[in-house]
């Protein structure tokens, strides 16, 4: 697993580089005022302060050039390790770069961005199918969770990729998961619509009735968001329409209320 802790350092750092940099600009614009003031005041004549002021502005420069120099190295250093390239690569698309780095230049396919999105959530985001199936094929880590605890497959069932669903789960993730808003994978399944992605997850064993936050169920969360298909799907493995959530709400009064007229009809139909 990528080491976070080195990635935060290297931010920290870099924070504090600009930070001692903007504050040195700042002095040295505020010394350059004071000498104009001074030069208007006292006019051309020669005086001891001067000295003074010369030797502070000269101290001020070199301390930015020094900053300059320092924020360039660490910048160069960033930029050509090989977390930093694998990161930009899988930006990029670019498959053939990462595999290089990660089977010639030893970067590691676990490495997370400053948001914990590691190599693989990221290309599935991006829709980088060829990187999804080699990292999985490397033997990648299906698991890792963003900052948010949103893992990919989360995150495959939110933009709707069922391949890459079935891939992540035949890859052993775990379809139990909760994020951060206590969310699963089929919730986002259910939530957007994906009727593909929720009966792939149903089919591994998960609880067509189970109480998500609020008691709301996966019918509800289909039902509430208007997606029609997947009401229809839900009802006919065998979903409850009769629960209901902590509000009381059904799932139809849930869909009433948020005008979906053709659920409302699949879930006002008799139930065989």
């Amino acid at each position: 697993m990528f080491k976070f802790t080195e990635t935060l350092g290297s931010i920290n750092s870099t924070f504090i580089c600009w930070t001692f940099l903007l504050t040195a600009i700042k002095n040295t614009l505020l010394l350059r005022t004071m000498i104009v003031v001074f030069v208007q005041l006292i006019g051309n004549r020669k005086h001891s302060i001067f000295k003074v002021i010369y030797m502070k502005l000269m101290t001020k420069i070199l301390m930015l050039v020094a900053v300059f120099m320092f924020c360039g190295t660490t910048s160069a250093q960033q930029a050509d390790n090989p977390h930093s390239l694998s990161l930009a690569a899988v930006r990029a698309g670019n498959l053939t770069k990462l595999q290089n780095l990660i089977e010639q230049q030893g970067a590691n396919m676990n490495s997370r961005n400053r948001t914990g999105e590691s190599l693989l959530m990221m290309a599935i985001k991006a829709g980088h199918k060829d990187i999804v199936a080699y990292l999985l094929s490397k033997g990648v880590n299906v698991n890792v969770a963003n900052t948010s605890k949103v893992t990919p497959l989360m995150a495959a069932a939110y933009s709707g990729d069922a391949q890459t669903a079935t891939l992540l789960v035949n890859k052993d993730a775990d379809i139990n998961a909760v994020d951060q808003l206590k969310k699963t994978a089929i919730v986002y399944a259910a939530g957007t619509g994906h009727a593909e992605i929720v009966e792939l997850l149903l089919s591994r064993g998960i609880d067509i009735n189970a109480r998500y936050p609020n008691d709301l169920t996966i019918l509800m969360w289909a039902a509430g968001a208007g997606h029609a298909n997947t009401v229809k799907l839900l009802l006919s493995k065998g979903a409850d329409a009769s629960l209901q959530d902590n509000r009381g709400k059904t799932a139809l009064q849930i869909a009433e209320d948020g005008g979906h007229l053709d659920a409302v009809k699949l879930l006002k139909a008799p139930q065989s």
